[in-house]
This record gives structure tokens, C-alpha cells and sequence, in this order.
């Protein structure tokens, strides 16, 4: 009777988990398939998917980084982060063709920084900044969805500054335009996983010359074995592994 109760418990934490990994996702997943759909094979969508969930899980962790979804207070640290997730993708890749294990971290990195970005859309005062620019420029009706995406070379001289969340709650259903923040928010999330794909494989082209074409295919179509490397011990879907054997 207590190794019955034991399996059940067992076997509800594990659907639990399952559960808080989706609904952990929904957002990252729905802007990354969008902007990369057609680029990039579902199975390696999927690995980049994981390393976004693993950022959002790790929100929740007792181990929270803030600057990796620009909740510090000084901005600063979260462009840094993204610059040095950059660098793990680039180095991770330089074996992304011959080795599956490299290539699922190069991607999983990919996905951690994604979500950092995608929180820089939705968590900063971007979107008033531009809203005010265009505005003084004389532009009183235009589309949100066409507003320029940040000019990362630009960003930690431009003054941005975190909402919290109260403030993030309220502009999520406020007007803008013919939309609201949090949907244009969304928009530009998307348009920028593409730009930043795009420009990894301009970075890959400038660092691998003789090899990019074939580390450019297998990132893109060759599939991975795993969805999460193997540095990555305490992410959810190890955990249940581990937890099966």
C-alpha cells in the first residue's frame, strides 16, 4: 500500500511539473514559433523553446537572477547577460554540425536568450520611449507594429528603466493605437527573434567562414538528439529522467 501511494505521488508531481512547464511556456513558445517557423525544423524549435522555458522556471527558482529578465535595477546587467549568452551560442556551435550534443546547446543557449529579450519588450519602458519619440516628431497616428526595434549598440547609453509589475499589469490592456502595449509588446518580441536569428548566422558566417554553411544547416534542419544538454542538470525535463531510472 505505501509503494502504491509512493508511485502516485510520484507520478503526480511529474504530471504537475509537466503542467508548469507548459503553461511556463506559452508565451516564449507562441513568439518563437511564430518568428521562426519555416527557418528552423520543429524538433530544433522545440530545443529552443526548453532553454526559454528554463529561463522562466528559473524566475520562480530560489536561484531568480533578475537580470535575466530585466527585473534588476540597473538594466545595465541584463545587456551584458545577453552578450555573454551570445558567446556561449557562438562557441557552442563551432561543433554544431558534426556533434547533436553541441548543436542542442547552442540552441538551448539561443532559447535562454530569447527570453531575456522578449522580457526586455515586455518589462521595460521601451514602447512608452518610442510612443513619446514619435509623438514629438509630429506623428500622432501611426502603426505600433511598425515601430523600430531597439538598437542594441544603443541601448545601455539610452536611459530605459524596468516597470514593475503593477505597472506592466496595467499597460498590458492599455490603447496604443489601434492595438494595446502588451500585444505590440508581442509583435516586436517576434520580429526580433528573427532579427536575432538572422544575426547569428551573420556572426557564425564572420567567425566560421569555411564552415558556417554546414553549421547554418544543422542549426536550422539536422535535429537534435536531446532537448536539453547535458550541463543543464537541473532543468525539468532531466529531473524526470532521472527521476524514471
Amino acid at each position: 500500500m505505501h509503494i502504491y501511494i509512493s508511485g502516485f505521488l510520484t507520478l503526480a508531481l511529474m504530471l504537475l511539473s509537466l503542467n508548469q512547464a507548459a503553461f511556463a511556456t506559452d508565451t516564449d513558445r507562441s513568439i518563437i514559433e511564430e518568428a521562426l517557423n519555416g527557418m528552423v525544423c520543429p524538433r530544433n524549435i522545440d530545443v529552443i523553446v526548453e532553454g526559454a522555458y528554463y529561463q522562466s522556471h528559473r524566475l520562480n527558482s530560489k536561484e531568480k537572477k533578475p537580470e535575466r529578465h530585466f527585473e534588476s535595477g540597473t538594466l545595465d546587467h541584463s545587456f551584458r547577460y545577453i552578450k555573454a549568452e551570445r558567446k556561449k551560442v557562438l562557441n557552442a556551435a563551432r561543433e554544431a554540425g558534426p556533434d547533436s550534443e553541441m548543436r542542442t546547446r547552442a540552441l538551448f543557449h539561443f532559447g535562454m536568450m530569447l527570453h531575456t529579450i522578449n522580457a526586455f519588450y515586455q518589462n521595460t519602458n521601451f514602447l512608452e520611449k518610442e510612443e513619446k519619440k514619435l509623438a514629438d516628431s509630429g506623428s500622432n497616428s501611426f502603426d505600433p507594429y511598425e515601430m523600430e526595434l531597439i538598437d542594441w549598440s544603443e541601448a545601455e547609453k539610452a536611459g530605459y528603466k524596468k516597470l514593475s509589475k503593477e505597472e506592466r499589469n496595467k499597460r498590458a490592456t492599455k490603447q496604443l493605437q489601434n492595438s494595446t502595449y502588451g500585444k505590440v509588446a508581442r509583435g516586436l518580441a517576434i520580429r526580433e527573434a528573427a532579427r536575432q536569428w538572422d544575426y547569428l548566422e551573420g556572426l557564425l558566417r564572420n567567425r566560421y567562414p569555411q564552415d558556417a554553411d554546414t553549421i547554418v544547416a544543422a542549426l536550422k534542419s539536422a535535429g537534435c538528439d536531446n532537448l536539453v544538454p547535458e550541463e543543464i542538470k537541473d532543468h525539468a525535463l532531466h529531473a524526470r529522467t532521472q527521476s524514471s531510472q
